[in-house]
């Protein structure tokens, strides 16, 4: 190793994830999606230690354990990319006078303002109803800026633009109590709730659309508290981000704690049964010749994870259309940004995701001969 390299100072990811996400005002989960984007963009250089002892540098990409506690972060790196305060700077960054609409429709949903692309699943499946807020809250008088296409200047959306009558009636909602909505999409676009109305509205096409942030405040979720994960020793040089572990020093993190308490509350159980007498097993029936082949349902059959799949099928949608992807580059992207649940490999899981997508989206709009 040269001495260049030697030179570097590396964070602990269990140390650094709670002045993370301190300094960008997150929940610790999203934090983590930060990071992962981060390090998979290559702005961010990590290391951990394989099973042999081995210290192996990587990119993010592949099979990454990323609950592994030997990873290390390269902390001028986390500096540079405004994750971390500079020595001397503020620990919390400071705060803007207009909020763009992805953070502030995190906001209404969860009292966090997170960028889009760190939304957890469970955020995913509310943003329909975080869309719907924000425009109701600009219709009732929240200031808002935005642009008339991408080269006209910025300027103050009206509060008129919002009504439901800005959606013309050329035919019946598909519920009648329920009138379209005209809301602002996580892409900072005004749309329609219907999405299918939008080409009923009447209003000017805003985009880059952000909100006052003093009108904002008030209006959103509670957030909850969340425990923070244990302090580390830092790098000498970096005093101000030994201060901000500190905080953080009671308690241990998250997945930590619940991964603890289900080891607590499964150990007994087991005992409980062992100690158990073993009730009486009925006498074996003669099996029939038909009954063949393995019990349970039929493999692929239990769709597990089809809610989280179906909330990504928006996402999938604006991959295709404004990036010219095709499906399978759609889902394999969100598979390796961490936005797809599930087990198995990135590669696995965005073929569950476009099988599911294709069975349900495409083959819908097939005309039938």
């Amino acid at each position: 190793m040269d001495e260049a390299a030697a030179k570097i100072a590396w964070l602990p990811l269990r140390a650094g994830i709670g002045p993370i996400a301190r300094h960008l005002g997150y929940p610790t989960e999203n934090a983590r999606l930060r990071i992962i984007r981060y390090v998979k963009a290559r702005r961010i250089r990590m290391r951990y230690r394989t099973d042999e002892g081995l210290l192996v540098y990587a990119t993010g990409h592949g099979e990454i354990d990323w609950s592994d506690e030997s990873i290390e972060l390269c902390l001028d790196n986390l500096i540079e990319t405004d994750l971390l305060p500079a020595p001397g700077r503020p620990e919390r960054l400071e705060e803007r006078a207009r909020q763009p609409a992805d953070r502030a429709i995190a906001y209404l949903i969860t009292g966090y303002l997170v960028e889009w692309g760190d939304w957890t699943p469970e955020m995913i499946r509310e943003r329909e109803r975080g869309e719907i807020k924000l425009g109701e809250v600009i219709c009732n008088g929240l200031s808002a800026w935005g642009q008339r296409s991408l080269q006209a200047p910025l300027e103050q959306i009206p509060c008129n633009d919002f009504r439901s009558e800005m959606v013309a009636m050329k035919a019946l909602p598909v519920d009648p109590l329920r009138l379209p909505k005209v809301v602002v999409r996580v892409d900072r676009k005004v749309g329609v709730s219907p999405p299918h109305r939008l080409p009923d509205y009447m209003g000017s096409p805003w985009c880059l659309i952000e909100v006052d942030w003093a009108g904002l405040k008030p209006l959103g979720a509670r957030a909850e508290s969340e425990p923070a994960p244990p302090a580390e020793q830092l790098p000498a040089e970096r005093r101000p981000l030994i201060e901000a572990e500190q905080l953080y020093a009671e308690g241990g993190s998250e997945p930590a704690a619940r991964a603890e308490e289900s080891r607590l509350e499964l150990v007994p159980a087991v005992e409980s049964n062992a100690a158990s007498p073993k009730p009486k097993q009925p006498a074996p029936t003669k099996k029939t010749k038909n009954r063949t082949g393995r019990r349970g349902p039929k493999p692929g059959a239990v769709k597990r994870y089809a809610p989280d799949d179906r909330a990504l099928f928006p996402e999938i949608l604006r991959l295709m259309s404004e990036e010219q992807l095709s499906l399978t580059a759609a889902t394999q992207r969100l598979a390796e940004n961490e936005r797809v649940v599930g087990e198995g490999t990135p590669t696995s899981r965005a073929r569950r995701l476009a099988r599911l997508y294709k069975a349900e989206c495409l083959r819908a709009r097939r005309p039938h001969h």
